[in-house]
């Protein structure tokens, strides 16, 4: 017998072990199935997921993905990497990734910040499941707007397509076509506006801005003509982001800030945190901040933001940079 084989027999006699124990130690509304098979958000093609839990934590759905694997060896940072884009995919709350072995640190800070928990099998684990599914949550709403319309007031005597000129913008120092003007206009400080163009968050699917300083001219038969009045159509995405902040202790000894008094919890992508956690060991009082700034790096927009527990949490103070 390879073994490979003897890898994959081992692992499905533990994941049918595992899946038994936790379905002791969930809730009775909690839904436990091995495997599953989700659809990609992206493509819709089927996800197998070793384990799914789904349930509701004040009238509000989580799901727990599960992905185990059994090697000697210490896991690294590459399987991390792909659970985090596998998370993504398939909309997951909360990715457990489990191992037989141990993880290397930088697959552990990896993990952590990207709301990857990491768990090694023993008698505890299903216990420790259990505990995942009524920890804290932070959950950010964020807008990532489109650019699919722009209209452009052209001087007079100017009637060909739009499409046909050339433009210049006193942001860029080369000539432009039409798509170009239209990044060039869209600038992060542009791109924070958007929400207060929205009426309904419900059926705003399009919004319509109209900048104050166009600062922008179309070139023709060697003339600088200005444009006086610009209108963006935007396309309006909207998504959620879940970070949990289960392992929060864990992330604060390995990759974290303290000043003797305090613990700061991070979390967000790679070197761009999306929101802090800062704790007093003192007297365990929370500050939360929340960090827009990083996602309009991204194009997109901060639009809401909640925390979401089991228990009731206290937080001292709140500070919202966009």
């Amino acid at each position: 017998m390879s073994d490979e084989h003897s890898c994959k027999e081992r692992k499905g006699k533990e994941l049918e072990l595992l899946v038994k124990r936790i379905k002791e130690h969930q809730s009775p509304d909690a839904v436990v199935v091995s495997p599953e098979f989700v659809p990609d958000v992206d493509t819709g093609q089927l996800r197998e997921v070793d384990v799914s839990i789904r349930l509701k934590r004040n009238n509000e759905p989580i799901f727990i993905a599960i992905e185990c694997r059994d090697r000697a060896s210490n896991q690294s940072v590459e399987w991390i990497e792909q659970l985090i884009c596998k998370k993504s995919s398939i909309n997951a709350d909360v990715l457990v990734a489990i191992t037989s072995s141990q993880f290397t640190v930088p697959a552990r800070i990896k993990a952590l910040k990207h709301g990857v928990i990491l768990a090694e099998m023993s008698a505890k684990l299903p216990e420790e499941l259990s505990d995942i599914a009524s920890s804290l949550f932070i959950t950010l709403r964020y807008l990532a707007p489109r650019i699919c319309g722009i209209d452009l007031c052209m001087p007079s005597g100017l009637n060909d397509d739009l499409e046909s000129y050339t433009y210049r913008h006193d942001l860029i120092d080369k000539d432009l076509s039409l798509i170009e003007l239209a990044s060039v206009i869209t600038t992060p400080n542009l791109v924070r506006t958007i929400p207060t163009f929205v009426k309904d968050w419900e059926k705003s699917k399009y919004a319509r801005i109209e900048p104050k300083d166009v600062n922008a001219w179309v070139l023709s038969n060697g003339e600088k003509l200005p444009i006086p009045r610009v209108c963006l159509s935007y396309e309006l995405n909207y998504g959620e982001i879940v970070l949990p902040l289960r392992a929060a202790q864990e992330l604060s000894r390995l990759d974290g800030e303290s000043d003797g008094n305090a613990s700061v919890y991070s979390y967000g992508s790679g070197d761009s945190p999306l929101s802090e956690i800062i704790l007093d060991k003192n007297t365990d009082e929370l500050r939360w901040d929340l960090l827009g700034k990083s996602l309009l790096g991204e194009g997109k927009v901060l639009i809401g933001a909640k925390l979401r527990a089991s228990k009731p949490v206290s937080i001292t103070t709140m500070r919202l940079d966009l």
